[in-house]
């Protein structure tokens, strides 16, 4: 699982393990505006030569750009912990309004069809945005994202009941319909972007070799530390004075981070802006980059799967405990909660080890498998009616998340220096498809559980949608490119046996 707890695993002193690739090879365009490169081929699957050009992020006026990456990083914290407080609290606004009138399971369809839009919305925008920051630089889009997530939630806030009734007159139809003001206010957010991508684009635009690695896992540390603070948090504010409280405060974040942003350096050098090319500028060229190389398309499914894993505890896990098991609300968010520790506290002190001992292979392998099992374990559980015992199938869930890492780590390192970019990209938009499919089987199908009174089927459907995902990593040996080299016991081990030899096998980047 990655989606937004991706992170990167920082190599010892010495060791480039989950660094960039090689720089692809690269010639002039016809238009003399600098090096075109070309994606890697079926055959080829992995870069493994050098050009010997330096790449913009490594050149003599490298320099000229902010090289703190503190502000993008405290953005990025504040856009979290706002995200992270609605968690426990968004689906019971959905249930206060008109059109769920307190029922708790129509709620969470609600707050699923709140997410489906808000994706989809996301999906549609994210490449026209990203041509276009690369073309007037990040801070405009992510002021913008920021200012979405304003809007978003300042409306929610509105749309619950005891500020509803206090703007009632003043807001007209807000009293009457809540739910369609919310609905308008997912879309606004999700056409304006998401701020994680263009967060980690500044961080790329701010990179050199010697930080790459750390100022990625700055990033992803950020993102876990803010979900694990706003989710409890948002749950103990909501239950102590009201749901409005919560998101007003998230709204107020977003507003703090545009606040930063207008006052932090373009980390988008001049030298390195693009002039827009229109036909990247839809949502599905962007992932036409995974058909590149056959591993590539396999990853692609991985990492589509990774986020719906991920995105099915965070829609669903809240009112399915409220609706199956009867526990109270402000207790139900401990379970994000373990969730949230369980990931952080594995990824910050042991993810390395772990890797370094087992190899990222085996890792991978064994993160799908766990997460696999947990969606069965809260199956079972349900049938058992023991609530205790999801905490331990959430601490699961958090341990399957070890998957995502590895496999990014992996992917990178089977593109060039200059793909990394458009990698990540078609990664993000991969992430929205994944919280589509989450949503959208929570909107489908959970109400008419429990209606039957089978409610743990849904996680039966989860189990076999992930099926194919530990399948894929079971084959990752067959998928990966000859000469692939794996990280594993301080080193990297040769896949000769796959029809390479370590005479071709990629060669760490130099530091």
């Amino acid at each position: 699982m990655q989606g937004a707890w991706q992170t990167a695993v920082q190599p010892p002193p010495g060791q480039a393990a989950f660094e960039a690739p090689l720089a692809p090879h690269a010639a002039s365009s016809p238009g003399g505006d600098g090096p075109s490169v070309s994606w890697a081929s079926e055959d080829s699957g992995c870069s493994d030569s050098l050009d010997g050009s330096e790449s913009s992020l490594g050149s003599s006026d490298a320099s000229e750009a902010p090289r703190s990456i503190v502000p993008i990083v405290a953005v990025q914290f504040l856009y979290m912990v706002g995200l992270a407080m609605t968690v426990p609290v968004f689906p019971f606004i959905w249930t206060s309004t008109p059109m769920a009138s307190g029922d708790d399971v129509r709620g969470a369809t609600l707050h699923a069809n709140g997410i489906f839009i808000n994706a989809a919305a996301e999906f549609f925008s994210a490449s026209f945005l990203g041509v276009l920051s690369d073309r007037f630089g990040r801070r405009p889009f992510l002021a913008l994202a920021s200012l979405g997530q304003v809007i978003d939630f300042a409306v929610a806030a509105l749309a619950t009941p005891r500020l509803r009734d206090m703007c009632g007159d003043t807001w007209g139809h807000l009293e009457e319909q809540p739910a369609l003001y919310m609905v308008i206010a997912r879309t606004l957010a999700g056409l304006l972007g998401n701020l994680t991508i263009f967060a980690k684009a500044s961080v790329a635009d701010l990179n050199i070799a010697e930080s790459s690695t750390r100022n990625f896992a700055f990033l992803a540390a950020s993102i876990g530390l803010g979900f694990i603070i706003g989710t409890p948090v948002g749950g103990i504010l909501a239950k102590r004075f009201g749901l409005h409280v919560p998101m007003t405060i998230a709204s107020c974040l977003n507003g703090l981070s545009i606040v930063i942003i207008w006052h932090i350096p373009e980390p988008l050098l001049a030298k390195n802006r693009r002039p827009v090319v229109w036909l990247k500028a839809n949502p599905f060229g962007v992932l036409s980059f995974l058909r590149s190389s056959r591993f590539l398309k396999f990853f692609a499914a991985m990492a589509l799967l990774d986020q719906f894993s991920l995105s099915l505890v965070t829609t669903l896990m809240v009112p399915y405990s409220v609706t199956v098991f009867g526990v109270d609300k402000s207790v139900v968010t401990t379970l994000v909660l373990a969730f949230g520790v369980t990931q952080l506290g594995l990824f910050a002190l042991f993810l390395r080890r772990i890797v370094m001992t087992f190899g990222e292979i085996a890792v991978m392998q064994a993160g799908y498998i766990v997460s696999w099992a947990s969606y069965v374990a809260l199956a079972v559980i349900s049938y058992m009616g023991v609530f205790p015992l999801m905490y331990v199938a959430c601490i699961l869930l958090g341990v399957g998340t070890i998957s995502g890492p590895t496999q990014t780590a992996i992917a990178s390192r089977c593109v060039g220096e200059s793909e990394q970019g458009v990698l990540q990209a078609a990664n993000g938009s991969l992430d929205v498809v994944g919280k589509m499919l989450a949503s959208g089987l929570v909107s489908l199908t959970f109400k008419p559980l429990v209606h039957a009174g089978q409610p743990s089927v849904i996680w039966w459907i989860a189990s076999l949608v992930l099926l194919p995902g530990v399948a894929i990593a079971l084959r990752v040996l067959q998928l990966l490119p000859p000469g692939f080299r794996e990280v594993r016991g301080g080193g990297a081990a040769d896949w000769a046996d796959q029809g390479g030899s370590s005479s071709d096998a990629l060669s760490p980047r130099p530091r």
